[in-house]
């Protein structure tokens, strides 16, 4: 396990990925939206090609929801598990509570810009179809906290296991 770059920037890379996967699936529910408004009104498409499309519409954000909620457990988990593997000093923890501060208040601003998106009078109206993304950035600091307390918990906690 020599010069295996990973750790606390993985913090970064959940509030981050966090972040960016909430953003893109909003971004396209209301895209698809917008598709989907034009084709009901089109009269070339055939009514089973409309009725094909207003059925995924209406599993979208259920799913993506979902999907979401599986990504910010199963990266988080992923993370505090390759953590685990990182050979790291108890002694190192001191040093790094200003990074992990950072990391947390990093979380704290991504939950602000994510509550301005999702309040904006154009995505206001699809952003409600997505309670789970919601609740989660209602509560990002904490959860992003829990997230890095486990993280530092996995590289800094662990018996002198690694040589």
């Amino acid at each position: 396990m020599r010069n295996k770059k990973a750790g606390l920037p993985d913090g970064i890379f959940l509030v981050v990925g966090f972040f960016a996967l909430a953003v893109i699936f909003l971004f396209s529910y209301v895209m698809f939206s917008k598709i989907n408004t034009e084709m009901q009104g089109s009269g070339i498409i055939s009514q089973q090609g409309k009725d094909m499309a207003s059925s995924i519409m209406t599993r979208y954000p259920t799913l993506f929801d979902r999907a979401f909620l599986f990504s910010i457990i199963g990266l988080g988990i992923g993370v505090i598990a390759g953590a685990w593997f990182i050979p790291s000093h108890p002694a190192l923890f001191w040093i790094s509570i200003p990074i992990l501060a950072f990391i947390i208040w990093l979380g704290g601003l991504y939950a602000n810009i994510f509550h301005e998106i999702r309040t904006h009078a154009l995505i206001t109206t699809y952003a409600v179809d997505f309670p789970v993304t919601l609740f989660i950035f209602d509560h990002f600091v904490l959860i992003i906290t829990i997230y890095i307390l486990l993280l530092a918990t996995a590289l800094y906690a662990k018996a002198k296991v690694q040589a």
